[in-house]
């Protein structure tokens, strides 16, 4: 018969792999702490850049939306869905504001690509892309791969406009299947140079 002491050992090597098997894998699931957001909110919106790493979870479930839509009129605040119903109507220069949640995270361009980790294109008067089609940049489809979320668009012509922000990973592949957001807007003016 074993001693009690060579007993507990029997027992508590298995514990300490288990649990250090638990550690590993609950940090890669997640991220690591270094890549985690340090605001605990869930709906909060900062008008500021992200960091290549962090954004807060807003608006929570939903993976992009148009936060904010200005023109010299003021600024608009589109429903937290991807497709509002309604179409804006905007005058020259508009800057459009997207946010993204449902656990994605901004990541620069050329970054190596992580799950869930990426940035924004938005696509002027364009149809979207088809899952995992690479996304290469020219007048109407603006690659922000520098992680920001606020583009002023170029003068739009006078008339109905649809405007898509889609998410892709650090390589510019769209996702399968493809997270984005439209809104439709109406220019009253024509384009100022």
């Amino acid at each position: 018969m074993l001693s009690l002491p060579r007993r507990l050992a029997m027992f508590a090597f298995p514990l300490l792999l288990i649990a250090g098997l638990v550690a590993i894998l609950f940090f890669t699931v997640r991220g690591g702490s270094s890549s985690t957001n340090s605001d605990s909110s869930n709906a909060v919106y900062s008008s500021t850049l992200p960091t290549s790493t962090g954004t807060a979870d807003y608006p929570k479930g939903v993976p992009i939306v148009f936060s904010a839509i200005t023109d010299g009129s003021g600024t608009r605040y589109p429903p937290d869905v991807a497709e509002p119903a309604e179409e804006y109507t905007v005058s020259n220069p508009v800057t459009v504001a997207m946010a993204i949640g449902a656990g994605l995270r901004y990541q620069k361009e050329g970054e190596l690509p992580e799950l869930n980790y990426g940035h924004l294109h938005v696509f002027i008067d364009e149809p979207l892309p088809g899952p995992l089609d690479t996304i290469t940049a020219d007048d109407t489809h603006i690659d922000l791969g520098d992680g920001s979320h606020k583009l002023t668009l170029p003068a739009l012509e006078p008339g109905h406009h649809t405007i898509s922000a889609v998410w892709t990973d650090s390589s510019n592949l769209a996702g399968a299947p493809v997270a984005s957001a439209t809104i439709k807007l109406f220019v009253s003016d024509t384009p100022t140079s």
